[in-house]
């Protein structure tokens, strides 16, 4: 893959410091294409930042959601591969790409998910640092930098490229040749081809995932369920590939001091839209002809390796109007 071949989607609703990621990517992705959905009241970006940090820029004045925004820019971009992100992530070394391209190269991987430094609970990589604060006994991390950093070195990416243990972790051994079948899709790098192997009612993204969670599983089921005979299907997190992932970074938003006197700056939700219950969706109707085990009528037809039974059709993607 080269990087004039990969277009990256970045919808964006309000995270504070979106400058500081799209910075990170124009630094470690050059010469990939860049789009922001930005989806705030009073804009994410000043007008040299949009110059500077994006090739194609689209505002509305509310939530489209996780979903339709990227959906929509999906639609615009022309790439074969294309990076979903996260506005709250940020790249953090070059040498990032060598591990996402060899397992993109893989005949049977359709999309991979770097690893993020920082953990979504309380595991941690232990990236060792500088700042001289005692270590968290629990997980061996730093309270108060999470081991983020303005510049990793060469012997940060060695480090984390390192086999190891993490501690307070699901997986606590960790070695760079692992992956595990199923991501967050914080930061995926996708083939357009499977994508489009999935795409229904104009969706790549389920739409009815409002205004988010719960759309990656159901694009995981769709790309397991869709693979064609030992071809590119599989939606893997890999550990040779990092990046730096603040979790949660619109929920925690913080005013923007340009608009300090209007407040939050956060889009407008439409509360009844709101969805993500991957198991509703495939849930079955008392109606439905299919009988499983005992004869007791299947409560969800969800599994990440996609429908537990093929006989039942995949409900259809919802797109939702603007």
């Amino acid at each position: 893959m080269n990087l004039s071949d990969l277009t990256l989607i970045v919808p964006t609703c309000g995270y504070v410091d979106v400058s500081r990621s799209l910075y990170t990517y124009r630094r470690h992705a050059p010469g990939a294409k860049i789009i922001v959905i930005d989806q705030t009241p009073h804009g994410a970006l000043g007008s040299d930042e949009i110059k500077t940090y994006t090739d194609v820029y689209v505002k509305v004045d509310r939530a489209l959601g996780f979903s339709k925004a990227m959906n929509f820019g999906i639609a615009l971009s022309d790439s074969p591969y294309i990076g979903c992100i996260n506005d709250d992530v940020e790249f953090i070394h070059d040498k990032m790409w060598v591990g996402i391209c060899e397992w993109l190269g893989k005949k049977d991987v359709a999309a991979v998910n770097p690893s993020s430094v920082k953990g979504y609970n309380l595991e941690s990589d232990a990236l060792p640092c500088n700042c001289g604060v005692e270590l968290d006994e629990k997980n061996g991390n730093c309270p108060k930098c999470r081991a983020w950093k303005e510049t990793y070195t060469d012997e940060d990416w060695d480090y984390l490229n390192s086999p190891r243990e993490v501690k307070f972790s699901a997986i606590t051994k960790t070695f760079p040749e692992m992956c595990v079948d199923g991501i967050m899709t914080w930061a995926m790098f996708i083939h357009r081809a499977a994508l489009n192997r999935i795409r229904d009612n104009e969706c790549y993204y389920d739409e009815k995932f409002y205004p988010g969670g719960g759309e990656d599983y159901d694009l995981m089921c769709r790309l397991y369920d869709a693979k064609p005979t030992g071809e590119c299907y599989r939606a893997v997190g890999i550990y040779n590939s990092w990046a730096y992932h603040h979790w949660f970074g619109t929920k925690n938003n913080r005013s923007h001091e340009r608009f300090f006197i209007e407040g939050v700056n956060k889009p407008t939700v439409i509360q009844e839209l709101k969805y993500n219950d991957v198991d509703g969706k495939y849930k079955t109707k008392p109606t439905d002809p299919i009988i499983v085990k005992e004869g007791k009528p299947c409560d969800s037809n969800w599994d990440l390796w996609g429908r537990k039974d093929k006989s039942i059709p995949c409900p259809p993607c919802t797109r939702l109007k603007l």
